[in-house]
């Protein structure tokens, strides 16, 4: 993950782009004030700079993974790109455009629960539309693996998220 604290000093990055990034490597927001430095690790460009080497790079194939897989595997998984079969919406509102970030939880047919994060660039008419024809039925889910702590009474990392990129990472399972 690449951040700035301020967007409009990051090039729109596209899928298939190969970045060479320089910064400071965290991993937390680092405005995120006392909070501590756990969760998916992330160069900080702030004070850097990151740059596009090439384009147009083929994208790696998603990793097949169950909800279990995610929660038990997570530190293994973070960072990768997965494919989950079938999950439905367990609570949350699917987001609508000019949402800012939203989180659903959704569970699978063992009880797993997991927190899916639709990032707000993600949040497109398609994504939204398809959500919304879904409902509380059944959807195939694919995005990138990400770790944010939320609960460290225990001291073991988790709080493990699945990020879809877009409309395309979800499907209406019949």
């Amino acid at each position: 993950m690449v951040y700035d604290q301020t967007s409009a000093n990051v090039p729109a990055f596209q899928e298939g782009d190969l970045l060479q990034a320089t910064g400071v490597i965290r991993q937390a927001d680092p405005t995120g004030g006392d909070a501590l430095a756990e969760g998916t690790v992330l160069v900080d460009i702030t004070n850097g700079a990151a740059s596009v080497l090439s384009m147009g790079n083929p994208l790696p194939e998603p990793t097949a993974a169950t909800l279990g897989d995610v929660v038990t595997n997570g530190v293994a998984l973070t960072g990768t790109l997965v494919h989950v079969s079938s999950v439905h919406k367990v609570s949350g509102d699917w987001p609508m455009v000019g949402d800012k970030t939203t989180q659903v939880t959704v569970g699978d047919d063992s009880g797993t629960t997991l927190l899916v994060r639709f990032q707000r660039p993600s949040i497109t008419p398609e994504l939204a539309d398809e959500l919304q024809a879904i409902g509380d039925g059944s959807l195939a889910l694919t995005g990138i693996v990400v770790q944010d702590d939320r609960d460290t009474s225990d001291g073991l990392l988790s709080g493990y998220e699945i990020w879809p990129r877009g409309a395309e990472d979800i499907t209406a399972v019949p």
